[in-house]
């Protein structure tokens, strides 16, 4: 019964100690899960809240019982570490734990990234300890145990391979080729911090050979750093931006690249390199007094690369003061002998200037005897060509005018004879006119008196007369060619057409004695002969009765046309 007891009680005790650990190893379990999860933000104060608790875990019971515990814990203590830059040797040796445990158990998806975060921490440890090589080897058996879709490990893998490179000589071009190679990953999960340090890195990468492309990648972490960075990311990018400028030996850019850096506000990210490149930058502009205060403000050297840069910005500003009291001396003696050769000089370009202005007086005065010279020639050849053309368009005017005189007296002679000639036709035709005038008034009273009396013999007297008229030839000539252009009309048409001529000419005779023309000229344009016949044919055809019978038949009948 006893013996049944002492087992019931061992077993409840068993139980019990079971039951406990069971719960322990829980809740290690739950502060290495809120531990993991902030290791894997980019805050450095999580970082630093998770080195804490790790700390403060007591897993010492835990860690002996159970083997994937104990692997975990040392993973996630030495990332802890590393995230919060405090590396020891003993990491090595838990790095060795989780790897001998990751190695063989990795079938789940959660272990198989535990293993390969471990040996990426497994060559971080390496790399801080000294040996590159070793880390290269973790690094490149973490490329390829990952998973292709865990985006955040390859970019951290390739971006460590390419910071293993970056300190090995001759390895700049694969040291920036796997920078490149992690971008992509970090764009994908949208990592802004470290798409900051690739580019950061690349930038200074690229700085000793391609200016163009470190600033290009400079630029783009720039962007990056203002939109999603720290100041530190910003003061760590102004740092290499300014390693470039100086380089290139274009130092206010790179003062311009420290001017957020070297002022009061940001001293805290002052260090050693930023001094040196401020200093040196101020002393090989000139500016001593700048890069004394620089020198000042420099922390003390750390590192032998800080100890080197010191001495770079100690020795660069010494020799910008020996080089500026060198160029005052220069300077001073330079004034001096340059004050000498400014009198002598002066001395002498006066009388350089007062032979000058003699020349140039001399040259004056036989530029203005020569210009009087040609100018009188030219007047004396312009005088005699104006008097050649005056002589030239006198002679032709000369001939003009004698052959016009010519002319004239040629036309006055000719008007002479012309005036003769009208005054003779005038008389003429004035005394032919009133010869006929007289003529026709004859015969109207002869015709009047034979008609009143036709068997008398004075109306015989006056037929003959009138058949002695009828029967000259240029009666005869002028009669027809009346009569042809009135051939056609009736006898009582004729009679009215000869009315129509007969009064015109009245008319016309009135006109032209009211505007003072002569009897001469009047009868020469009136055509009074015209009219005279006109008024004899005109009475001998009133006298008749049928007047219906055509013209040209009675005129040839009775007239003998």
């Amino acid at each position: 019964m006893n013996r049944l007891v002492h087992i019931l009680l061992m077993s409840i005790v068993a139980a019990l100690l079971v039951g406990c650990g069971g719960s322990h190893d829980a809740r290690v379990t739950a502060e290495l899960d809120r531990t993991d999860s902030l290791l894997r933000t980019s805050d450095t104060a999580a970082h630093s809240a998770a080195l804490r608790q790790m700390l403060a875990l007591d897993t010492a019971r835990a860690l002996q019982a159970d083997e994937a515990l104990r692997a975990r814990h040392a993973l996630l203590l030495v990332q802890a570490r590393y995230k919060c830059y405090v590396t020891e040797p003993a990491d090595s040796g838990l790095m060795e734990i989780a790897r001998n445990y990751y190695a063989v158990h990795h079938s789940s998806a959660q272990d198989h990234e535990f293993y390969t975060r471990t040996l990426i921490y497994s060559g971080c440890v390496a790399e801080e300890l000294g040996h590159p090589q070793q880390a290269m080897q973790y690094y490149l058996e973490a490329e390829d145990t990952a998973d292709p879709n865990d985006h955040f490990n390859l970019g951290y893998i390739r971006m460590h391979i390419g910071a293993v490179l970056q300190d090995q000589r001759g390895a700049s071009e694969e040291a920036i080729n796997y920078y490149k190679l992690a971008l992509p990953d970090f764009e994908r999960i949208d990592n802004y911090h470290y798409q900051i340090f690739c580019n950061r890195e690349i930038g200074a990468l690229y700085k000793l050979h391609d200016s163009d492309s470190a600033l290009y990648f400079i630029n783009v972490a720039e962007i990056l750093a203002n939109l999603h960075g720290t100041d530190y990311d910003r003061f760590t990018i102004k740092e290499v931006l300014s390693s470039i400028y100086f380089n290139q030996h274009e130092y206010r850019m790179c003062l311009k690249a420290l001017s957020g850096i070297i002022n009061d506000s940001v001293q805290d990210f002052m260090n050693t390199r930023i001094c040196s490149f401020a200093a040196q930058s101020y002393a090989r502009l000139g500016i001593i007094d700048s890069a004394r205060f620089i020198i000042a403000q420099c922390p003390p050297p750390e590192t032998c690369e800080d100890s080197i840069d010191v001495l770079l910005m100690l020795a660069e500003t010494a020799k910008a003061e020996k080089d500026y009291k060198k160029f005052i001396a220069l300077n001073d003696s330079a004034e001096i002998k340059a004050n000498r050769v400014l009198k002598a000089s002066e001395s002498a370009k006066m009388v350089r200037m007062q032979r000058e202005f003699e020349r140039l007086e001399n040259e004056l005065r036989e530029s203005q005897y020569k210009n009087r010279i040609g100018l009188l020639v030219f007047l004396a050849v312009a005088l005699l060509l104006l008097i050649l053309l005056i002589i030239r368009h006198w002679k032709q005017d000369k001939k003009k005018w004698q052959s016009l005189v010519t002319e004239l007296y040629e036309n006055r002679n000719e008007l002479e004879d012309n005036h003769t000639d009208l005054l003779a036709a005038t008389k003429k035709h004035e005394a032919l006119r009133t010869l006929l005038v007289q003529h026709f008034k004859l015969m109207d009273e002869l015709i009047k008196l034979g008609d009143s009396n036709p068997n008398s013999k004075l109306s015989q007297q006056l037929k003959d007369q009138i058949s002695a008229t009828y029967s000259d030839k240029n009666f005869v000539t002028e009669m027809r060619n009346f009569v042809s252009m009135h051939a056609d009309e009736t006898l009582t048409d004729f009679l009215a057409s000869c009315d129509k001529i007969l009064s015109e000419t009245e008319n016309n005779i009135v006109t032209l004695t009211a505007c003072g023309f002569s009897s001469p000229e009047i009868a020469l344009l009136t055509n009074q002969k015209d009219a005279s016949y006109i008024r004899v044919v005109r009475h001998r055809i009133s006298k008749k009765l049928n007047l219906d019978s055509p013209l040209e038949q009675y005129l040839s009948a009775h007239f003998k046309l």
